[in-house]
């Protein structure tokens, strides 16, 4: 698997990028780690979709702009924030379209294949993230227990990480509700996935194993 040492670090970039969420609040420190890992995060995935020279191409064009934003910081403006956050949804939404086209291909099942697999798992949890971050942008009150700066814009967008990776293991803490039909909708929609994943993934990485163990 040409791709299996990205697939590495980019878990751990993904893991990272979970694990800093609660230094954050120091606007230092802890917004330089956040940067520093997503800027990272940005050149491993789209080296890790280079299967195809077009993807990485479309990857980097994604995240040249998406990189602008996040060196910038948050604008202030609905208008920009709003981009910022679509350029991210679209960034990791075409990610993991690509990662799952590649795991659905793997006849194999080493740690390359685990890696890309729990790699989708956590793409899946921040691309609804970036969902979640957008729908609250455009209508505050699409969730309950968010905290709010004064212009209505989530003060942590953590917070949205947090509840995608919360949704979509089915934990449901309830601390943050959707309270909207259409983030209602979006979150069943994630618990969903999350559940075929396990399901379908997990099945079919056994099967492979199985498989492989059979014609050795």
């Amino acid at each position: 698997m040409a791709n299996q040492g990205y697939y590495h670090f980019l878990l751990g970039l993904l893991f990272a990028l979970f694990l800093i969420q609660p230094f954050t609040g120091d606007r230092f420190l802890g917004q330089s780690l956040s940067d520093l890992n997503t800027f990272v995060i940005l050149g491993a995935s789209a080296l890790a979709v280079g299967s195809k020279r077009w993807r990485t191409w479309v990857a980097l064009a994604i995240a040249l702009p998406a990189a602008v934003f996040v060196a910038i910081g948050g604008g202030g403006d609905q208008l920009t924030d709003t981009t910022k956050i679509s350029i991210g949804l679209v960034y990791y939404a075409f990610i993991g379209g690509c990662l799952a086209h590649d795991l659905f291909k793997q006849r194999k099942v080493n740690a390359g294949t685990v890696s890309l697999a729990l790699c989708l798992y956590l793409i899946f949890a921040v691309t609804f993230g970036y969902l979640y971050s957008l729908l609250h942008l455009l209508n505050p009150a699409s969730f309950r227990g968010v905290p709010v700066e004064e212009m209505g814009v989530v003060a942590d967008a953590g917070e949205f990480f947090y509840f995608s990776l919360v949704t979509l293991t089915t934990l449901g803490y309830g601390d943050i509700v959707p309270a909207t039909q259409t983030a209602q909708t979006y979150t069943t929609f994630e618990a969903v996935v999350g559940q075929l994943f396990l399901v379908v993934v997990v099945a079919r990485l056994v099967a492979m194993e199985i498989a492989n163990n059979r014609d050795d």
